[in-house]
């Protein structure tokens, strides 16, 4: 019975030797087996007992993302009406790009003026928002980030049915009365 079991652990160190995970592949899982053996004991009315228990334990993958904190919120001054108003983000979402560790990640900026204002969002002191057009109270607009690349983009439509992008690394926003 010893030299079976032996033979079984052997048989089995060799399998798992000849089947481990693909060296190319980044692990996310892995399942281990726990083996408790009695052996058999001096009386014939005992049996033997083999507990085989498997477990799962999982590797946390670590995405290359793009941090908010690339782009410089101009903050809003202390003057009475503000000229500069505060700029806000949210929404922060980052999702990966298949087989690689890197993602696309996207985020809302906003900004807000005070009642019988207008806002007009800035990038970089040079680029406007198309959202300016609209001449409203509170401006929000999406942008992306391919974590490849660092570089926040704002991608708006033009009238003639193009694409409008910019690479924003700063947004202001400064309100005017209506």
């Amino acid at each position: 019975m010893v030299s079976t079991i032996f033979i079984l652990f052997v048989l089995l160190a060799q399998v798992d030797a000849a089947c481990g995970p693909a060296p190319t592949a980044p692990p996310t899982s892995s399942t281990s087996l726990e083996f408790t053996t009695t052996l058999p004991p001096t009386t014939a009315a005992e049996h033997s007992t083999t507990t085989i228990a498997p477990s799962t334990t999982m590797t946390e993958i670590v995405l290359n993302t793009c941090s908010p904190k690339l782009i410089n919120y101009v903050p809003g001054d202390n003057n009475d009406p503000q000229g500069n108003v505060d700029v806000t983000y949210g929404g922060f979402t980052s999702t990966r790009i298949p087989d690689t560790l890197d993602s696309i990640s996207t985020l809302r900026i906003s900004c807000s003026g005070d009642d019988g204002y207008i806002v007009n969002m800035e990038f970089n002191e040079n680029g406007q928002a198309k959202e300016n057009l609209d001449e409203v109270q509170r401006i929000s607009i999406n942008v992306t980030c391919d974590s490849r690349e660092m570089n926040w983009i704002y991608t708006a439509d033009t009238p003639t049915g193009g694409v409008f992008t910019h690479t924003i690394t700063s947004v202001e926003c400064l309100q005017v009365p209506r």
